[in-house]
């Protein structure tokens, strides 16, 4: 199957139709909701954006932005979906340097480091970016060009 038709992501209703979708945002419009869904590549995570209305994922509504599971159950306008990503499962950016983080012996990495590693993953630019991006993540502490890792947000986000 060629990248331009595989398939991201379904939603299924109760009475069992089907929608697949193929890109990595979209944005669903109802009568009284307007919610967005976009996958993040650096993160490998998909999300939804509540512009308007309500949608309830996993039985707790979303005031605003929900990174959400792979097969979330969700409530849009009062009906039931199952959302089913068919994106493969991948380690997200994030989890992968926490995860070499937390994995060495000293359980710290330089900025050097880091660099190296998002280097091995990206392009030169890419890697620039990315790791401008970690900078903001609340999973990671750094400290005198140290990074280590927030252990409370791990385990609040239950990398498995």
């Amino acid at each position: 199957m060629s990248e331009e038709t595989q398939s991201t992501f379904s939603i299924t209703n109760n009475q069992g139709q089907t929608w697949i979708f193929y890109g990595l945002h979209y944005c669903f419009k109802s009568k009284t909701s307007c919610v967005s869904v976009f996958y993040s590549q650096i993160e490998n995570h998909w999300s939804f954006v509540l512009h308007s209305g309500w949608i309830k994922v996993d039985g707790r509504v979303i005031e605003f932005v929900a990174r959400i599971k792979e097969d979330a159950e969700l409530i849009f306008d009062d009906v039931p979906y199952i959302f089913e990503s068919h994106m493969p499962v991948m380690i997200g950016t994030s989890q992968d340097i926490a995860i070499t983080i937390i994995c060495s012996d000293s359980k710290a990495k330089s900025s050097e480091q880091v660099l190296y590693l998002l280097g091995r993953k990206f392009s030169f630019y890419e890697s620039m970016f990315v790791y401008n991006l970690l900078q903001l993540n609340n999973l990671f502490i750094i400290k005198n060009d140290i990074w280590t890792v927030n252990l409370s947000i791990y385990e609040e986000k239950s990398y498995d």
